[in-house]
């Protein structure tokens, strides 16, 4: 299964000259996760956490803006994560945020996807003013760099907090969920997440995401699947 969910929340942990430290506690290696934001890039490392899963979180400021990520990921896999984006600037700033997953292993074949996005936007400084925009999708779920699932969430494509220091709740979308149902293309690389938009001076944004892929099941999996479906049912039936 091939899952990458990003949850909302401030992350804990600082980056270094663009990458963030990480423990090691044994066991497998932490995949290498990829972050960009307009033109920075920086990369977390990871730290084993339960069973086949890993923690990523970390903060980074740029001459723009302050980032911070809270991510769980099991590489064989899911991911859940946390993104808030702060603009440090005296006027709207448009920001393009990336977080790419290497996968292992490879989905040859086809895949299902199916995602969400939410959030919120405050009037961090107390101008009574804080707007976020979008001018496409919100939300692009990635297949080794094809886009493959654009979500923009109900009330958009702009969302304002309604008075000073307030704020407002960017309402959670799902598409292809439950499942995922969405046939999409084989994922052999990489998955990621893209978020754009524009925000308002001295706000922040804060986001929760997930994008969820899987492998098609093989027609023998699944005729094996409604067949065991089909013998609990005729089973059910002579009991009673």
């Amino acid at each position: 299964m091939l899952r990458l969910r990003f949850l909302a929340g401030v992350a804990a942990g600082v980056l270094l000259a663009g990458t963030a430290s990480a423990g090691s506690l044994g066991g497998p290696s932490a995949p290498t996760l990829d972050l960009y934001l307009n033109s920075w890039h920086g990369t977390d490392s990871g730290t084993p956490a339960a069973g086949t899963t890993f923690d990523y979180d970390g903060v980074q400021s740029g001459a723009n803006w302050t980032l911070s990520w809270d991510v769980n990921l099991d590489p064989d896999p899911f991911v859940n994560g946390a993104f808030a984006v702060t603009n440090n600037t005296a006027s709207t700033q448009a920001y393009i945020l990336t977080v790419i997953l290497p996968i292992s292993p490879a989905i040859p074949g086809g895949t299902l996807v199916g995602g969400s996005i939410g959030g919120s936007i405050t009037d961090a400084n107390f101008n009574g003013t804080a707007t976020l925009t979008v001018s496409t999708a919100l939300f692009d779920g990635i297949i080794d760099g094809t886009t493959v699932l654009p979500i923009t969430p109900a009330g958009g494509p702009a969302w304002s907090a309604p008075f000073a220091g307030g704020t407002t709740t960017i309402p959670a979308t799902n598409v292809g969920l439950p499942g995922p149902s969405i046939p999409s293309i084989p994922a052999m690389n990489n998955i990621a997440i893209r978020l754009q938009f524009s925000l308002t001076p001295g706000d922040t944004a804060a986001f929760t995401s997930l994008f969820v892929v899987e492998p098609i099941p093989e027609p023998a999996t699944a005729l094996l699947f409604a067949l065991g479906l089909g013998g609990l049912t005729f089973a059910g039936r002579r009991r009673s």
